[in-house]
């Protein structure tokens, strides 16, 4: 697949993400902002050439499994974890012949990708999901691309970015779409990233 050379290397456009926020940062190794980020490319049309948006992984410091139901639900549950700056990176695009095409590494990323755009009612474009963590490392990874597919089709789209809804509508994906049981954690440390104590009940998070 022929890929877009116009809104830069994966390097220059995270360093467009970070130069363009406001949140305050949170301490990494890399001096770099740990949080999600959505960035369009405008053009002189009304529509964006392009969208990118990125979503941490996390450290799960305590409580890990406790925002599982029904334990969740039934006893309550607490978590403790902090977003590091390994990132999953979503690019959208138009496609060059209107279809729809995922273009990613991971069978696992594919599916939920395309789970996503047949929510958002979005056609007509190319996604491509990069990750810098390795597979299966327990850091909430498949939790961040969806965080961050999420992001960047409402983007798109032109939608507000609501963060918990961002990150409840991640969880629906994985859930009943793909059917893979799991908590809330993952999803709202990728969607808030920083450090995190979650509190989980029968009403949510």
């Amino acid at each position: 697949m022929r890929r877009s050379t116009s809104i830069g290397t994966h390097d220059e456009v995270c360093r467009r993400l970070t130069n363009n926020s406001r949140s305050p940062p949170v301490a990494s190794g890399h001096r770099d902002l740990v949080l999600f980020r959505a960035y369009g490319f405008p053009t002189f049309t009304p529509r964006m050439t392009a969208v990118v948006a990125r979503a941490p992984t996390r450290l799960d410091f305590g409580g890990g499994w406790t925002d599982v139901p029904p334990y969740s639900e039934e006893e309550g549950g607490f978590v403790c974890n902090i977003a590091i700056a390994r990132y999953a990176t979503v690019r959208l695009r138009p496609s060059l012949d209107g279809e729809s095409a995922i273009d990613t590494r991971r069978a696992t990323d594919s599916a939920l990708a395309e789970a996503a755009v047949r929510r958002s009612g979005v056609s007509g474009a190319t996604i491509e999901i990069a990750s810098d963590f390795p597979l299966g490392a327990g850091l909430g990874g498949s939790s961040a691309a969806g965080v961050a597919v999420k992001g960047a089709l409402a983007t798109w789209r032109g939608d507000s970015i609501d963060r918990a809804a961002l990150a409840e509508q991640s969880r629906a994906i994985e859930v009943q779409d793909l059917g893979v049981p799991g908590g809330r954690q993952d999803h709202y440390a990728a969607a808030f990233g920083g450090f995190n104590l979650f509190e989980f009940n029968e009403h949510g998070v």
